[in-house]
């Protein structure tokens, strides 16, 4: 499975969509806190630095995860369909002799 397939059948899934936007969101206010900080020069601000570095690395990172696991997944059933059609072979060639 190739990654423009992997990414239709995300599209199609609500839940993934609304995580999708919590994400995006989540990222946007931890940028948003980061420059604030900057600018009126907080100490929080390298927390706040961190936190926007962090959280999009996990965010990266569970995307990634996601997509080996999807892969894996679609795999094992892959095999798992090869393996009923060998035996459905089989099983014709045994009938028909």
């Amino acid at each position: 499975m190739n990654n423009e397939e992997y990414l239709l059948r995300l599209r199609k899934k609500k839940i993934y969509r609304i995580m999708a936007w919590v994400g995006l969101t989540v990222i946007f206010l931890s940028v948003v806190a980061t420059i604030v900080t900057a600018v009126i020069g907080s100490r929080y601000f390298i927390a706040c630095l961190a936190s926007s570095f962090i959280i999009s690395l996990l965010v990266y990172a569970m995307l990634f995860v996601g997509r080996v696991l999807f892969s894996v997944g679609e795999g094992i059933q892959d095999e798992a369909a090869d393996e009923v059609k060998d035996k459905d072979k089989e099983d014709k060639g045994q009938q028909t002799q």
